[in-house]
């Protein structure tokens, strides 16, 4: 099913799209452009290193995953920062261990 790997920071993921060809090419651009970006922004969300290095994986990877549903009606750090509070929100209804930071302002 799966014929591309792509290594990241902590894991391999494979990806290609329902026909087999590979995404990766394209969206590495945007994974280079935005990985600072999410990962501070889920930074001063949690104040916790790894816990946000490890949701930014998460969220490039869903948006590989999910990259056929980005219409182009907002920017694509509005698309990416949804699905990394999406992830965060499910990570704290699932381990209700987390305090969030109360400063925001400093993500970019």
């Amino acid at each position: 099913m799966f014929n591309n790997y792509y290594k990241c920071n902590i894991f391999v993921f494979q990806v290609s799209n329902n026909k087999g060809e590979k995404i990766m090419d394209e969206f590495e651009p945007i994974y280079n452009q935005y990985f600072n970006l999410v990962y501070k922004y889920l930074l001063c969300l949690t104040n916790n290193h790894d816990l946000s290095e490890e949701l930014t994986q998460e969220t490039f990877y869903k948006a590989i995953l999910k990259i056929h549903t980005f219409k182009g009606n907002s920017k694509i750090t509005t698309w990416l920062c949804k699905i990394a509070q999406n992830l965060l929100f499910n990570h704290i209804r699932h381990n209700k261990k987390i305090q969030l930071s109360n400063d925001v302002s400093n993500y970019s």
